[in-house]
């Protein structure tokens, strides 16, 4: 691997007052974009804020509640943006997590997945994830004004 030092400090990025900052998951209290949104903040970007989902009891992903949705700062595109396929049901209604459930530590060597219920999940979920993706695509265009970077 060929590395190089820095040896010169990269010119700002020139984003400025109206400019737009879009967060595509979910911004957390710790999470690694936090500084990233203080300075967008500082200079007056548009901040627009999405969500991963959540989960109700039986496993379906959802838009965020009125309650939940209420703690978000605006602008928010409340479409699921989650992923993975770890917890997508297959045609039979089971996940690849359900598989797993139970599972002991001593047991983890004996266990055998049914992985062409796992490959159903994960067709399931990029259908999912895709159609969820066009749909804020489209929501997000609204937030985005002519000119703005």
């Amino acid at each position: 691997m060929n590395m190089k030092a820095m040896r010169n400090i990269p010119q700002a990025a020139g984003y400025k007052k109206g400019d737009v900052l879009v967060i595509f998951g979910e911004l957390f209290s710790k999470g690694y974009v936090n500084g990233i949104v203080d300075e967008a903040k500082k200079i007056g970007m548009t901040i627009v804020h999405s969500t991963v989902g959540r989960r109700d009891a039986d496993g379906g992903l959802r838009a965020l509640n009125s309650e939940e949705a209420s703690s978000v700062p605006q602008p928010f595109i409340n479409i699921p943006l989650e992923a993975g396929f770890d917890m997508e049901k297959d045609v039979s209604g089971v996940s690849p997590c359900d598989q797993l459930q139970g599972v002991k530590m001593k047991e983890w060597g004996n266990k055998l997945l049914d992985w062409d219920k796992v490959e159903d999940s994960k067709n399931r979920a990029t259908e999912r994830f895709r159609s969820q993706v066009n749909l804020y695509m489209k929501e997000l265009e609204q937030h985005i004004p002519d000119g703005a970077n």
